[in-house]
């Protein structure tokens, strides 16, 4: 009976519960894999492999393309995906050798509810460590929205920043 953020209701839950873990499952558990997985994408960039590397580093995540849910639909060409990018965010947070995280974003924005989602994790890391965001080309609307979440924002004179401020649904 109340509005808030995933990680809310988990931690209500985890209070209810009187219990550290809890499991969320939501739709078809039967479902593929859908999208690539981004920190999938940059273990293999950085050249790493499922085991984690225990000098302390800064990360640089890379946040490229049109905002959205999920990935998949007629008119989709990869971008950024609340829930691969989400899942993401929160094992950096949880990865005590990083010690930074540098946002690169590009975006001319999207989803409305998928901005506010990536929002909301990019927050929670940066309660827990440094976030700096660097502009690309652009952070437009949603993208705009995500880089207000660090510490310091870094972009070119170029760099197209901001947003129309309208939303309509």
């Amino acid at each position: 009976d109340a509005v808030g953020y995933e990680s809310d209701a988990l931690i209500e839950a985890k209070k209810l519960a009187k219990t550290e873990q809890t499991s969320g499952a939501y739709g078809s558990t039967g479902k593929g894999k859908k999208g690539l997985d981004i920190a999938e994408i940059v273990r293999v960039i950085a050249g790493s492999d499922e085991g984690a590397t225990t000098t302390p580093h800064i990360a640089v995540l890379p946040a490229e393309g049109s905002i959205a849910m999920e990935s998949g639909g007629a008119l989709s060409s990869g971008g950024i995906t609340a829930s691969a990018l989400s899942k993401t965010l929160k094992r950096l947070k949880g990865d005590d050798n990083i010690k930074a995280v540098v946002l690169r974003i590009d975006s001319p924005g999207g989803s409305a509810l998928a901005s506010d989602l990536i929002w909301h994790d990019l927050r929670e890391l940066q309660k827990k460590k440094p976030l700096v965001v660097s502009v690309g080309g652009m952070a437009a609307s949603g993208g705009y929205y995500m880089a207000c979440a660090g510490d310091r924002i870094f972009a070119e004179p170029t760099s197209i920043v901001g947003s129309i401020g309208v939303f309509g649904g």
